[in-house]
């Protein structure tokens, strides 16, 4: 319940008029540190509570819907393949797939070919912006090391996590970021 306390007051300093989901991120120093299994576990413990939406923002690399039972894991490629006007809070909603806990998922696939996709920050920004507009709380897995589109959507949460393993080369990987 700290953690909870913790996250609504970080929540009501950021959105003061409680307009806007409460968005974290996840992001590993490295990968193999559990990012993925630390960000479905705050979502699955919100989801508890408040609607929650998890979003896998690893392109080719997302094993998240296969490790909950969803043999389509595409959505998140689907829409920011798009011009980012047509992506809109009603495509977002159609792409979004429910676990049987309540949890809802924008699902990246482990294709590699969706590793070549050409992702604008901008879009992946204004797909955030509508997803903030379908759910009380927004977590995503922001995958290892810092990109181009990671640091651009790290601008936008309300809380960031890093995650690091307690030895050299993974503390001096997090140093760098």
């Amino acid at each position: 319940s700290r953690v909870k306390a913790v996250l609504a007051r970080s929540a009501a300093q950021r959105h003061p008029n409680g307009d806007q989901a409460l968005t974290l991120g996840f992001l590993g120093a490295k990968g193999g540190v559990g990012i993925t299994t630390l960000a479905v576990n705050v979502a699955a413990a919100l989801a508890r509570s408040d609607p929650t939406i998890i979003a896998d923002f690893r392109f080719g690399q997302g094993t998240l819907g296969l490790s909950l039972g969803f043999a389509r894991s595409t959505g998140m490629a689907n829409l920011l393949a798009r011009p980012t006007n047509e992506i809109t809070p009603r495509s977002a909603e159609n792409e979004l797939v429910t676990h049987s806990s309540g949890l809802r998922l924008l699902l990246s696939s482990a294709r590699p070919k969706e590793t070549l996709l050409n992702v604008s920050p901008d879009a992946a920004v204004m797909l955030l912006r509508h997803l903030r507009t379908l759910s009380r709380n927004i977590v995503l897995d922001l995958g290892a090391g810092l990109t181009r589109l990671s640091a651009r959507l790290a601008q936008e949460v309300d809380q960031l996590t890093l995650a690091v393993e307690p030895n050299r080369v993974a503390l001096a990987m997090a140093r760098d970021l």
